[in-house]
């Protein structure tokens, strides 16, 4: 059975039972310039172990620099195919990137990911699906 945690906003540890996956981290509670906090505030304190994050689009609310260069750099990096999104993660050290073909099947450990595109006039936004043994979770982003 899937462990969903919400962590604010669109940042979701998605734990399988034995693959911990996050979705979108932005751990800082006041982001964007100051112009966006999460209602209700929160605190995020520590290193969060996973096996991966996952990153939907570029969007400063779901993709956040200074979060995730708290990452190790090893640490598998699911993204869409958008060259700013892919610089950036590359910029920051990360080194094992995964680009994510919408629609293409994607698997880490036990866990398979379908990432589905709601492509816009100037970037790729990917929603998913996870699908383990123990169940599917849909991650509408």
């Amino acid at each position: 059975m899937w462990r969903i945690d919400s962590l604010g906003h669109a940042s979701w540890l998605l734990d399988s039972g034995s693959t911990r996956i996050l979705t979108d981290p932005v751990f800082r509670d006041v982001f964007e310039g100051g112009s966006v906090c999460h209602c209700p505030s929160r605190q995020l304190s520590g290193p969060i172990s996973v096996d991966a994050v996952y990153l939907s689009h570029r969007h400063l609310d779901h993709f956040d620099p200074e979060t995730l260069a708290s990452f190790p750099k090893q640490l598998p990096i699911f993204a869409p195919p958008d060259e700013l999104t892919i610089a950036a993660l590359k910029q920051l050290g990360f080194t094992d990137l995964r680009i994510m073909q919408p629609f293409g099947r994607h698997v880490l450990n036990d866990v398979e990911i379908f990432p589905i595109s709601s492509p816009s006039e100037s970037f790729m936004e990917c929603a998913a699906l996870f699908r383990s043994p123990s169940g599917s979770i849909f991650n509408q982003v």
